[in-house]
């Protein structure tokens, strides 16, 4: 069993429990029950990627960071200032250090943060949404949640 957690348009996370080998269009479906959206009209995508609803959960696997990139799963807590809101760091590796031990086996959720030479320092002449999406010690809030799951 797998827990996703979905963002829609207006910021509101969306929580389901799934099997690995559910496809996308499960995943649609358990996200309309408890929204009471259509599940033809959800969308599921992540940056330019949109996913059909064909592909297996278990295939949309992500690996480990780039050379050079930290990742950090944190939870926020609730606030209108972005990033700069209080948060605590659930997981951090880097790609050198990159490792999926966690206490009991368990998976880690939570938001994604980046950080390295390949991570953009500030939005042009934005310093209010610069503001919003980095952490005061310099990582990026990717506005994704994901997991890091023991293999």
């Amino acid at each position: 069993m797998i827990e996703i957690t979905c963002n829609d348009r207006l910021g509101k996370k969306v929580r389901v429990k799934c099997n690995p080998d559910d496809t996308i269009g499960d995943l649609k479906k358990l996200i309309a029950a408890q929204t009471g959206t259509r599940w033809e009209k959800i969308v599921l995508k992540k940056w330019y990627t949109i996913y059909k609803d064909h592909i297996k959960l278990e295939d949309c696997y992500v690996g480990v960071p780039s050379p050079g990139v930290s990742i950090r799963l944190v939870e926020f807590q609730p606030s209108s200032i972005g990033a700069k809101a209080k948060h605590q760091v659930l997981f951090e590796t880097s790609h050198q250090h990159f490792s999926t031990h966690k206490k009991n086996g368990e998976a880690v959720i939570g938001d994604l943060l980046i950080k390295g030479p390949n991570v953009f320092k500030c939005y042009w002449n934005k310093p209010e949404a610069t503001a919003k999406d980095f952490t005061a010690d310099g990582w990026f809030r990717t506005g994704t949640s994901t997991s890091i799951v023991s293999s």
